[in-house]
Formats: C-alpha cells, sequence, structure tokens
C-alpha cells in the first residue's frame, strides 16, 4: 500500500472517494506564489486535503491560501503544530524533486535559522501527521498515557512484542506500531532516549479493545471514558 492507501485504511474512508480540495485553489496559490507544487504534496491536497480529522485535530495542514514562503524565500512552510510553536516546510532547493524532505523549525519569531530534517520524504511526513492526528482525537477511539519520569521497560517491551513497528517514518524522537494497520501507536522518548509517552487511537472499537486489553496500564485519557 501507498501512503494515501495506509491513511485511507486508518482512517476508514472509501477507497474510491476523494476527500480533496478543489484544483482551482492549489492552481490560484501556485500562480500567486509563481511555483509548481511538488508532485506529493500536490497528490495529497487532491485526495486527502479536505478531510478535517486527518489535517486539523491537532496539528494543522495549511489552506492552500496559507502556503507560503519564509522571509528569506529559502523555505515553502504548509503544515503547523497546534500550538503554532513547530513549522514544516520544504527546502527551496529541492522544490523540482517528486518527493522531497521536509523539515521543521521550533522557533516560529525567525524561521529564517534551524531548520531539521524531520522526514526523508514528503510521504512519510504526511503519513506521519495522519499518525499523530489519529491518536490525539482524529480517530474515533483514542487513548494517552505519558509519565516524565519514564515509562518502565516491561511495557515498552510488550508493545514491541506484540505490534510491528513502522520503521523510517519520522526523524523526530517517537516511533510508531501498528497491528493490521487500522491501528496506530505512537511512543515519545526524550534525548536521552527515556520513553515518557504512549498514544493510541483507531476507528474499530474491536481493535481498540484489544491494544487496552494488550497495554495493560492506567491511562491518563481514554476517548471511550469521556462521559464518565
Amino acid at each position: 500500500m501507498d501512503y494515501i492507501q495506509k491513511i485511507k485504511l486508518l482512517y476508514n474512508l472509501s477507497k474510491d472517494n476523494n476527500y480533496g480540495i478543489a484544483e482551482n485553489e492549489i492552481v490560484l496559490m501556485e500562480n500567486n506564489l509563481k511555483i509548481k507544487l511538488p508532485k506529493i504534496l500536490r497528490e495529497y491536497y487532491l485526495t486527502l486535503g479536505n478531510n478535517e480529522n486527518i489535517n486539523n485535530s491537532f496539528n494543522r495542514l495549511f489552506e492552500p491560501k496559507e502556503i507560503s514562503f519564509t522571509e528569506d524565500k529559502n523555505y515553502l512552510v504548509f503544515y503547523e503544530e497546534n500550538q503554532g510553536v513547530v513549522y514544516w516546510g520544504i527546502n527551496k532547493n529541492d522544490m523540482e524533486s517528486e518527493n522531497q524532505k521536509v523539515y521543521g523549525n521550533y522557533d516560529p519569531d525567525d524561521l529564517t535559522q534551524d531548520w531539521f530534517v524531520d522526514s526523508e520524504t514528503t510521504d512519510n511526513f504526511l503519513l506521519s501527521m495522519a499518525y499523530w492526528n489519529g491518536v490525539l482525537e482524529g480517530l474515533d477511539f483514542s487513548a494517552n498515557y505519558s509519565n516524565d519520569n519514564g515509562i518502565e521497560s516491561n511495557i515498552i517491551k510488550n508493545i514491541e512484542d506484540n505490534f510491528n513497528e513502522i520503521k523510517g517514518i519520522t526523524k523526530q524522537q517517537s516511533r510508531f506500531f501498528t497491528d493490521n494497520d487500522i491501528e496506530i501507536i505512537a511512543l515519545t522518548f526524550d534525548i536521552n532516549n527515556n520513553y515518557n509517552g504512549i498514544y493510541i487511537g483507531t476507528n474499530n472499537e474491536k481493535s481498540y479493545k484489544n491494544i487496552l486489553e494488550k497495554i495493560n496500564i492506567e491511562w491518563d485519557y481514554r476517548s471511550d471514558k469521556d462521559n464518565e
């Protein structure tokens, strides 16, 4: 499966339906910026760019009219973290590539410095954002647990033993796991490789219950306990 098929499967979307924005919105933006949007990113906007759960339940994909270059014209910015602390973009020198690297920046006050490679390819970056937005309530069933003092190694090993890791998605301090591509488990860790967060999400109730059974911890948040 390609990345769009994986996202549609995770979010339980029709394989045949289009959830994208109108092409004229892309063309207008391209004309205004005098660019041609890179192939993979353009494909994503036209196929999935209009789905709120995937693109705006936590971190946010820019609308075409919001896409712009940084002040120094070196990066085309198209995604932001939910509090506007992190921005993501494509280097101007990579614009002609089909599936370019995506860079992040933690300094919203000065986007001309300190860009880092978040994902080696655009499709992997978009997949990772779909994963994060999914576990952060973009999917119907979600739960999370955090511990700044570190998560016990036996809990991490249990996840590693019972789920399949999706490797090579991001260079950030996180790992992703799944069972049948209809659920996602995200682990976060600090600079010392101490695990500090577990996030899960799925649109399948049976899969959700299976994850809760396999990862038997006292969750900080569970979507199924919202009304209790």
